[in-house]
């Protein structure tokens, strides 16, 4: 009984360590940020939950890499490892990080918190196993890391966020956009589209559907 209660403090000690920083935080802001804090924590159970369905629960079926059952029984499109879910979870902290601290709707604290939050819960019954050779467990430190570095993205973004806003007070003339200006928007606009398209494009890929996945990809480029 006291290995497992100290297994659980070890596992869960840095989301514990995350949110008890964005609680205080949170109760130190000057206006209310828990129903922006709970959409965070949505908006990334959403992502984890869509990662979960990429990979194989656990244990090889048949010496097979691809095709193994997710948690949600139906094959896995995905072989374990791939770098498709990390990047997707990647996007799903990062993007909602920037977004709020942008906005300066949550501390960044806060932030990474919530966002952590409901990924790593579910990591318990959810969490893709591979082999099953216990490692599997890292992704309770993994997740909040990911939380360390929405604060870092949400800190940018707010910093960013109050430059372009004093800028604007200061002068509201009309300027015109210097080439490393588009550069820069041209770089963000393919990090959004990628992000967005690179896991539905890599499932239909190994689905044998290429066709597909570049009439898609170039449709929703396109749209954006």
């Amino acid at each position: 009984m006291g290995a497992m209660v100290a297994a659980l403090v070890f596992l869960m000690g840095p989301l514990a360590v995350l949110v008890v920083a964005g609680v205080m935080a949170a109760t130190g802001a000057p206006r209310r940020v828990w129903s922006s804090a709970a959409t965070l924590a949505v908006v990334s159970s959403a992502t984890w939950l869509a990662y979960a369905a990429l990979y194989q629960h656990e244990t090889p079926c048949g010496g097979r890499a691809t095709g193994c059952p997710t948690v949600y029984g139906f094959d896995a499109p995905l072989p374990d490892g791939h770098v498709a879910g990390f990047l997707l979870l990647l996007v799903g902290f990062a993007v909602p990080a920037a977004w709020v601290g942008w906005r300066r709707l949550v501390p960044p604290v806060t932030a990474a918190a919530a966002l952590a939050f409901g990924p790593t819960l579910l990591a318990w019954w959810t969490a893709p196993r591979g082999d099953n050779d216990g490692l599997w467990v890292l992704i309770f430190w993994f997740l909040p890391g990911l939380g360390g570095l929405a604060v870092v993205v949400a800190v940018v973004a707010e910093r960013v966020g109050i430059a372009q806003r004093e800028s604007a007070s200061r002068d509201q003339a009309l300027t015109i956009a210097t080439p490393t200006d588009r550069i820069a928007a041209l770089a963000i606009d393919v990090v959004i589209v990628g992000g967005v398209l690179i896991v539905p494009l890599t499932v239909l890929s190994h689905a044998k559907l290429e066709i597909v996945a570049g009439v898609l990809g170039i449709a929703v480029a396109t749209a954006y």
